[in-house]
């Protein structure tokens, strides 16, 4: 089960959020154990935004 500040790689694409297969970005909220906001990272590390999935 995913925990808080891990970092993952999405294996779907969100056109309305316009993230794309293979975007990394790390946890930061969780509920019921579920992803529900992740920190999106730009290849150089600096954070590209917040989404709320």
């Amino acid at each position: 089960m995913p925990e808080l500040f891990d970092v993952v790689e999405l294996l779907v694409t969100f056109p309305e959020s316009n993230l794309h297969l293979g975007v990394r970005g790390a946890i930061v909220d969780c509920y019921d154990g579920c992803i529900s906001l992740l920190q999106i990272y730009e290849k150089s590390a600096k954070m590209k935004k917040l989404v709320k999935l």
